[in-house]
Order: C-alpha cells, then structure tokens, then sequence
C-alpha cells in the first residue's frame, strides 16, 4: 500500500514533503489526544504558527476520522486563550 504525502511550504518558500500517516498520527497526553508531530514543527522554528493551522487544517481534510484534538494541540502550542484558539479553528473549520 502506498503512502500519501502531502507538500507544505514555509515562509520562506522551502518545502517540505511529508508522509500523511506520519503528520498525522495522534499522540495521547493525559486524557487528550494531540498533534505532537505539529508541536514538533513549532519547535523547530520552521513553520510560523498559522503554517501550522494550515497544516492542520491538511491534515483534517485528509484524515476526518482523526482522533486529534485541534483545540488542545493549539492550546499547547500558542499558550493562548481558549477562546483565541477556538475563534481560529472554527474560522478553519476545525472546530
């Protein structure tokens, strides 16, 4: 069975090509499940935080059946309010 890849740029025009069933899979923190492979990119500075919605928002499309929470993930990665993070993954439609 092939892999799906998807193609993601940053800001600065490099991309990236990355296996879905990688990018994808859900990580258990407590009682939540996460994107820690999105939590991963942040750390690594090479996407801004709205690549990462974008990202996200891929990733949603491709695997509706995903077990990610969307809010909790970006609530670890902006380390914003609940109804910041909210507003904008409803704006995405993931929420």
């Amino acid at each position: 069975m092939e892999t799906e890849i998807i193609q993601v740029a940053n800001h600065e025009g490099i991309l990236y090509e990355i296996p879905l069933e990688f990018i994808g899979k859900e990580s258990h923190i407590g009682d939540k499940y996460i994107s820690y492979q999105l939590l991963r990119l942040k750390r690594s500075g090479l996407f801004t935080i709205d690549e990462l919605y974008a990202i996200a928002s891929l990733i949603q499309s491709r695997q509706p059946d995903s077990l990610i929470n969307w809010t909790e993930t970006f609530m670890m990665l902006e380390k914003d309010s609940r109804p910041h993070v909210q507003r904008k993954l409803k704006n995405l439609q993931l929420a």
